[in-house]
Formats: structure tokens, sequence, C-alpha cells
């Protein structure tokens, strides 16, 4: 799906992206729910439904998965679905950090 996604290897295609994200996602693969929620938050290839992104973004975060860690505290940042939670998004980013994930450095600025 990540190929597709961003168009690495292969031709662009959001729709075949989707399908992938969706099957992997109903199969439980975390990362397939993380980039799966991802366009659902940024409303890429299909319409922006952050109630959804957050759905699917926590079940892959509650599973360990660094991204969706990462991603999940960016709404919680920047209340993108959630209320806005400064020590809930700071604890998802040290979760993230401690599962070999990156801190949006966007995000940084605006922690304590």
């Amino acid at each position: 799906g990540v190929c597709y996604r961003f168009g690495r290897f292969v031709q662009l295609n959001l729709a075949k992206a989707l399908e992938l994200f969706v099957q992997g996602s109903k199969a439980g693969y975390p990362e397939a729910q993380a980039q799966l929620g991802l366009m659902y938050r940024d409303g890429i290839g299909v319409e922006r439904n952050l109630p959804r992104a957050v759905q699917l973004l926590s079940m892959a975060a509650q599973q360990g998965c660094a991204n969706a860690q990462s991603s999940l505290g960016e709404c919680y940042l920047y209340g993108l679905g959630v209320a806005e939670n400064m020590r809930h998004a700071v604890a998802l980013f040290g979760k993230a950090a401690r599962n070999g994930g990156a801190v949006p450095p966007k995000g940084l600025g605006r922690l304590p």
C-alpha cells in the first residue's frame, strides 16, 4: 500500500493504496491501520474524517506502532478529531520515540 500511496517503484494510485490499507486494517495490521488513519486524517484519497482517523490511529498505537503513536500525538497536539491535550501528546511522542519512531519536527515547537 505504501508504494501505491507515495508512488514508490510504482505509479501513484491512491485508490489501490486505500484498498490495500483497508484489507490490512481489517486483518489487524497496525501499520496498515496507521496509514489508513493518516489518509483519513489528511483527506488523501478519501474524504477527510477525523473521528475515523483517530479510531484507526488509536488501534495501531495500542499495538505499539510508532508511526501511529507519533501521528496520534499530532492529533492531540493540534486538536485534530480530539480535544487538544498536550500531556497526552507528549506521552504518545515518548512512546513513539521508545519504539523507534520519529517525533514530527513541527510538533516540537509546541511542546513545553
